[in-house]
């Protein structure tokens, strides 16, 4: 995706969570009429680069929440394969699903995707990025 303002062009998800960590908030996130429900929930995904670790909610509005502040745009569009969400400033966050469960978010911003697990893999994550 082609922006021409030069000051969306560095925005990211790590600006994202900084943004709604700090209480801004720009829009409402819109609901999916019909939606799979299996993407709700708790997710965790890493940053490697950073060597942060981070939650991804999901509500059963398709709200989208990390670390628990919700994330300023809408959803865009969702079916069995993916999630789609649009930020304010015209960058997607994809979460990626196969069998019935997220496992993948891709941020557009950064050109990264991260791999998302549940609770259980969570843990594993976790002792990873310590060993590294």
């Amino acid at each position: 995706m082609i922006h021409s303002n030069s000051q969306n062009a560095n925005f990211s998800l790590r600006q994202l969570i900084r943004r709604a960590r700090a209480g801004k908030r720009l829009f409402h996130i819109s609901s999916a009429a019909v939606a799979p429900s299996f993407y709700t929930g708790h997710w965790y995904f890493s940053d490697k680069e950073t060597r942060r670790a981070h939650q991804l909610e999901i509500t059963a509005h398709f709200g989208i929440l990390i670390d628990g502040q919700r994330l300023p745009g809408k959803i865009v569009r969702v079916d069995n394969k993916e999630l789609l969400f649009l930020d304010k400033y015209g960058y997607h966050l994809r979460i990626d699903a196969s069998d019935q469960h997220p496992i993948s978010l891709y941020d557009e911003a950064d050109n990264r995707v991260y791999p998302v697990s549940q609770a259980a893999d969570w843990e594993k994550e976790q002792e990873q990025l310590k060993l590294n």
